[in-house]
């Protein structure tokens, strides 16, 4: 038995033919094998869906963590100069 398979389009499978010696075709087999392969399509479907949502939300988790990085360098800065002025006073307590 020769089977012919046509795909479209990421990696679908749309059509099957089956041909036997005398070339007739299967057409139960190919009912059966038509319900797996659209089975696998709508999987295929749903994974494709997924990784559409899982990259957008690693997308919006590193636009996320860009921004807390910079708040948290800007805190740094802030705690950097806050501590000069710590020692600024304890040196002009000191001095009186």
């Amino acid at each position: 038995m020769k089977m012919l398979i046509l795909l479209e389009g990421e990696q679908r499978c749309t059509k099957i033919f089956f041909f036997d010696g005398k070339g007739a075709v299967k057409f139960q087999e190919v009912q059966r094998l038509t319900v797996e392969i659209n089975m696998a399509n709508e999987k295929w479907d749903a994974l494709m869906q997924s990784k559409m949502h899982q990259e957008s939300a690693i997308r919006e988790l590193k636009m996320e963590i860009g921004s807390l990085t910079e708040q948290n360098h800007s805190s740094e800065l802030l705690i950097q100069q806050l501590r000069g002025e710590i020692n600024s006073l304890r040196d002009s307590k000191g001095e009186l």
